[in-house]
């Protein structure tokens, strides 16, 4: 299947303004005491990629709603509900471990764009077994600060659902995604469902606590690798020009002070060229504008010199 980019033709300033937020200044919670630098229990691979151990949830689209801080949270926080054992099946990983590829580090560069689709393939057969969805619509209705298709902060976010909602809901108890903001039907004092009527509560997906992770790669890849993936903020520049590969935009073109959206980090890697024996390390990245973006919703992006602000603003969230 050839790969896609749907955003091949919008100008800079409409696809930020759709498809980003932008990280306000000032905010209270992006401070110094929440960085986190995890216990060093010995070297980390130079490979790591959690959707190799069905620890990462589909690809979303959020179109034309501006809401990636909540794609964002609710991916992280649906892979910590993964990791926590609560519903992936890690027999069906086992199952299939024997037939897992080669990792993309040593592979020519000719031959990337076939092993992602590899990969894409594999990947399906683990999310059809993923029983939980939570849900992003649940975060743009709800969350006390109205953000909806607007601005917002994943470190605030995160600070909202643990001290303001308990956890996040899953989309089987609320709406489907809409793609705007709706009223919400959720209220945190009672637990209920607002309906017209009483109902028993669903239960939320507790969070229970937030932290902030030192902006530091070889911190961050030590972290993905001991505990799992990140939410971190990043300049969408060169995302909206990536049609596949690894991205090594300069900071001319893509300044890491300009973080206007948030993705996912799930793993990270290095390309090795056979011809000059040159090291690429690079993130593996999941998006939110769907599966014809990018590598099919992934960005590999060059890893140790913040491109982008990759490392200006990182953080996770704990699932009790």
């Amino acid at each position: 299947m050839q790969n896609k980019t749907v955003v091949a033709f919008i100008s800079t300033l409409f696809f930020t303004q759709i498809y980003s937020y932008l990280l306000k200044s000032g905010n209270k919670y992006n401070v110094s005491k929440f960085d986190y630098r995890p216990v060093n229990n010995g070297p980390v691979p130079d490979y790591y990629d959690w959707r190799e151990h069905g620890m990462v949830s589909p690809v979303k689209n959020q179109l034309t709603c501006n809401a990636c801080w909540a794609f964002c949270v609710v991916a992280g926080n649906s892979t910590t509900l993964l990791h926590a054992g609560k519903t992936a099946s890690n027999d069906l990983f086992k199952n299939n471990s024997s037939k897992s590829l080669n990792r993309l580090a040593y592979i020519k560069l000719y031959e990337f764009q076939q092993v992602l689709q590899q990969l894409y393939e594999f990947h399906l057969k683990i999310y059809r077994n993923v029983e939980e969805t939570l849900s992003e619509q649940f975060l743009i209705d709800c969350d006390e600060d109205k953000k909806g298709c607007g601005s917002a902060s994943i470190i605030k976010t995160y600070a909202d659902i643990v001290t303001k909602l308990g956890g996040v809901l899953r989309e089987s108890d609320y709406y489907p995604y809409a793609s705007r903001p709706l009223q919400c039907r959720w209220h945190p004092k009672n637990k209920e469902l607002k309906l017209g009527a009483p109902i028993a509560s669903p239960g939320l997906i507790p969070v229970v606590g937030f932290r902030r992770v030192l902006p530091d790669e070889e911190v961050m890849a030590q972290f993905v690798f001991q505990y799992g993936p990140l939410s971190a903020a990043i300049n969408s520049a060169s995302m909206a020009r990536y049609r596949g590969g690894i991205d090594e935009p300069t900071d001319e073109d893509c300044n890491p002070r300009g973080l206007d959206h948030s993705i996912l980090i799930v793993g990270y890697s290095a390309y090795v060229s056979k011809e000059t024996g040159k090291t690429l390390p690079y993130w593996i990245i999941k998006n939110s504008w769907g599966v014809e973006w990018g590598d099919y919703g992934f960005y590999y992006l060059v890893r140790g010199r913040n491109a982008c602000g990759i490392a200006t603003d990182v953080s996770f969230a704990y699932i009790n």
